[in-house]
């Protein structure tokens, strides 16, 4: 990996859960899954709009990057050795994680604070979000089609 791509890569990783996070809770408010889940995000502190993006992304971003450290970065390790770097499976991890960190963060604060659903909806947009910042046309790691070297050696 040549500097170029190990920037875009950086860039992935610094990006990713903030981004992730902030699009997760305008999909909680705008598709009305607040009302649906039971969320309080129209009590006096939060209104359900863009507020609700700002806090979950601020507050949520403490325990997002750790996470992306300590678990993405070896998942991607691990992905780009078996050339699993197409969209849908580094999509497919990011909800991976969401999924494990719903027992962690209920072990880590003694309680769900949110639903495992919106856990692994932040994974997906996640993952989503690393594949177009860090992935998408990024030279050797990813072909001109966006396809990996693994499918390309098929």
């Amino acid at each position: 990996m040549d500097a170029g791509q190990l920037a875009r890569v950086t860039v992935g990783f610094i990006f990713t859960p903030v981004i992730a996070l902030a699009l997760t809770g305008l999909t909680v408010c705008g598709a009305g899954v607040a009302r649906s889940l039971d969320l309080n995000f129209s009590s006096n502190v939060v209104e359900c709009t863009g507020q609700a993006a700002f806090i979950l992304a601020a507050f949520g971003s403490m325990v997002a990057y750790p996470a992306a450290v300590v678990l993405g970065v070896p998942m991607f390790l691990v992905f780009r050795r078996h050339g699993w770097l197409s969209w849908w499976q580094v999509s497919l991890g990011g909800t991976g994680l969401g999924l494990i960190a719903a027992p962690v963060l209920q072990v880590v604060f003694g309680s769900t604070l949110v639903p495992i659903f919106v856990l692994m909806m932040t994974g997906l947009l996640g993952g989503m979000t690393f594949w177009l910042l860090a992935l998408h046309r990024n030279g050797p790691l990813m072909g001109a089609s966006g396809e990996s070297a693994r499918q390309r050696a098929t």
